[in-house]
């Protein structure tokens, strides 16, 4: 599954939880990636959080604001697909 196949209403937990059961081998490569990826859930989690208070700070939902702000996702998804994204080549 690529990012662009991705559904839009899926959480960010909902996408790290399928990278990691794509990433199952016994590999050095895959080990790391999981590592990275309970990493990434937790920060999720944090975020997810903070952005609700931050909601009921300013009276409104702000994953409703977020979207408003970040429409089109396209150009996001095109570079990181490229293959000089994925060699850490610029």
């Amino acid at each position: 599954m690529s990012m662009q196949s991705i559904n839009d209403k899926q959480s960010i937990c909902e996408v790290i939880r399928q990278v990691n059961d794509i990433c199952q081998s016994n590999s050095d490569k895959d080990r790391e990636v999981r590592r990275l990826l309970e990493i990434a859930e937790g920060m999720g989690k944090v975020m997810f959080a903070r952005m609700l208070e931050m909601g009921k700070e300013l009276g409104k939902d702000v994953w409703i604001e977020w979207e408003k702000n970040h429409k089109d996702q396209s150009e996001l998804v095109k570079m990181r697909n490229s293959e000089s994204y994925k060699w850490g080549i610029k």
